[in-house]
């Protein structure tokens, strides 16, 4: 009977800490029910709340809320917050993750950010994913970038950046031979 309230006990303070999370969760539950039914202040109420959520959460809430709103999140919201958290959030994991979601915005302002921000930033982790997303949106623009990013010391940045090179040479290979 011990080990059954030990365990009872051990339950609710794993669901009370997840909380917060359980919290973004509701909201992105929200916002797809808002969208579903073209809500449109449904979807700013729940993106109000999600911005709420990540302006007072762990890194975990954020995270979860950079990492799962992609779906759901209206995309000029979405993009909006990845380019803010890539600037300023931080942990290093959550500006990896805006990093790796960067990549489903290609265009000149993204890649530029991308470059400018992400091949820069002082976690080894983030510039890894700034330059594999390089590789999908990535143009001859982001070159030069990249070739710095093969001097950096941390062996999964110039792998990663080595890649991109290639991917972005390849791209421009077959539509100038199309």
């Amino acid at each position: 009977m011990g080990a059954h309230r030990e365990q009872k006990k051990a339950s609710a303070v794993g669901a009370g800490d997840l909380t917060p999370l359980l919290d973004v969760d509701a909201c992105f539950d929200a916002l797809s029910q808002a969208q579903r039914l073209n809500d449109s202040a449904g979807i700013r109420s729940a993106c109000g709340r999600l911005l709420d959520l990540y302006e007072a959460g762990s890194d975990e809430v954020r995270f979860k809320i950079v990492a799962g709103g992609g779906p759901s999140m209206p995309a000029v919201e979405r993009r909006r917050l990845l380019e803010r958290v890539l600037r300023e959030d931080r942990s290093g994991l959550v500006r990896h993750e805006a990093a790796f979601a960067l990549s489903n915005f290609p265009d000149e302002a993204c890649e530029a950010l991308l470059c400018s921000v992400g091949l820069n930033d002082s976690n080894s982790l983030v510039r890894h994913e700034a330059a594999i997303a390089l590789m999908t949106v990535g143009s001859e623009r982001a070159l030069q970038y990249l070739e710095h990013g093969l001097r950096d010391g941390n062996s999964e940045v110039v792998l990663s950046c080595r890649l991109a090179i290639s991917a972005i040479h390849y791209r421009s290979n077959r539509s100038t031979s199309a």
